[in-house]
């Protein structure tokens, strides 16, 4: 129980620090607006509940867990994909869009986003609405495991804590897409599963709430044998 109370009492201060630390790339008009629009539309509590409560139904809690990028992290990978106003992103668990958002305003990119759970996609609709990027930003229901290859520039996952079975599966389908397709992974790369099918382009440190891990971008390769099994 002291344990337990002891690591919520440390993810609770590194959420706040986090916070503190993301007031820098907070500050412009549009990005306050989207900061008080999370707050008022759907609280963190909210969507963290609303989210974690559909995993465990699902018995996915251990490997899916609900989790938000800070922004002092979104300015890093942004500026090292070099994002720009005709880039087209793909976020994978895009959760209520807050990452879309943000990064959107930030660059002007195009973003989908691909969630599951339809709860955080009607709250993502209205925060999207209430930050006046419906021109930018959509929304698919769709599980990312068994979505088709889209047509885009970047794919963003934060999924950190997938297990390796998931890793291997994921890695498998996104194999398909070119290889000018530049795929942002959190914590794991897919050239240490499939090194056949994926190179890495770069890695950099990025701060996450629960510590700092490695960010990964790599494409997929343009030689390759897709006779995968699944």
């Amino acid at each position: 129980m002291l344990a337990k109370l002891i690591n919520q009492y440390r993810l609770f201060s590194r959420s706040w620090l986090m916070s503190i630390m993301s007031i820098p790339y907070g500050l412009s008009l549009q990005k306050i607006r989207l900061q008080l629009l999370s707050w008022s539309l759907c609280g963190r509590a909210t969507r963290y509940q609303l989210g974690n409560i559909f995993f465990k139904e699902r018995n996915l809690l251990d490997t899916c867990c609900y989790g938000e990028t800070p922004w002092i992290a979104l300015h890093r990978l942004a500026k090292k994909v070099k994002l720009t106003t005709d880039t087209r992103l793909l976020d994978m668990g895009s959760g209520v869009g807050l990452a879309a958002c943000w990064l959107s305003i930030h660059t002007g990119c195009r973003v989908l986003g691909v969630e599951r759970n339809p709860a955080l996609i009607k709250l993502g609709n209205r925060l999207v609405n209430g930050c006046r990027l419906a021109d930018r930003i959509s929304f698919l229901e769709a599980d990312m495991f068994t979505l088709p290859v889209q047509a885009v520039d970047v794919i963003y996952i934060y999924h950190s804590a997938l297990d390796d079975l998931s890793i291997l599966r994921l890695g498998k389908q996104l194999a398909h897409y070119p290889p000018e397709v530049k795929i942002i992974t959190i914590t794991y790369s897919f050239v240490e599963i499939l090194p056949d099918y994926f190179e890495l382009e770069s890695c950099f440190d990025g701060w996450f709430p629960w510590g700092v891990t490695g960010i990964y971008i790599q494409r997929p390769k343009k030689n390759k044998n897709l006779k995968i099994s699944h």
